[in-house]
């Protein structure tokens, strides 16, 4: 939101010349793109990626409210069972690592669903026609801002799209735009291989 923010303002004191992203990646083309013919069209997600993107989204933001408005020892059960339903019909988009991680840093269950608000607004801005969210924002035109995408190979389910992840590689329309898969790892990137994520940011940034 602010990038694209600072895009349309052409502020040159907040508009990035170069952007990394971690684990997600917007889908849309900068309009400039669609003006200068250089505009890609996103590719299409299988039913399955929509179910997984679509069902989580559902049981976190339920399970906040629960937690919110009626009582933080409701939530716990709801959002377990909600969580065990969506990994034995393997719709959860996480993977085990993401699950170590969380058991490795203690992160009580009731913190865990308070960090699920992100998810009501979402349905908020779904519901109420705000653009954005779900559609997700738009990238910087490429042929001027160089980007890098930095995601966890394991996860189940990958959030950007893959025909952008190809461009990038290729370094569509920038010698510096990359996509690097981490392996062993998810969701969490940047705290389950640190090194490997430091060493790729240092590398798009200073070499």
């Amino acid at each position: 939101m602010y990038t694209n923010r600072a895009y349309k303002e052409e502020d040159p004191l907040t508009s990035p010349d170069q952007l990394i992203y971690f684990d997600v990646l917007p889908t849309r083309p900068h309009p400039d793109d669609w003006m200068t013919g250089t505009a890609w069209e996103p590719a299409p997600r299988r039913v399955i990626e929509k179910l997984r993107l679509t069902l989580y989204r559902i049981v976190f933001a339920i399970s906040f409210l629960i937690q919110r408005y009626l009582s933080k020892y409701l939530a716990v059960p709801v959002f377990l069972i909600g969580l065990m339903t969506l990994k034995v019909l393997k719709l959860f988009p996480g993977c085990q690592s993401d699950d170590e991680l969380s058991e490795r840093r203690k992160i009580s269950i009731f913190r865990m669903i308070y960090m699920f608000y992100p998810y009501v607004y979402m349905w908020r801005s779904f519901f109420i026609g705000i653009e954005g969210f779900f559609t997700e924002f738009h990238l910087p035109s490429l042929s001027k801002t160089p980007v890098l995408l930095l995601y966890g190979a394991s996860k189940g389910t990958l959030f950007h799209d893959k025909k952008l992840e190809d461009m990038l590689k290729k370094k569509h329309g920038s010698s510096k735009s990359d996509a690097i898969g981490i392996p062993n790892a998810g969701h969490w990137l940047y705290l389950q291989q640190p090194k490997e994520c430091y060493d790729a940011v240092k590398h798009f940034l200073f070499d």
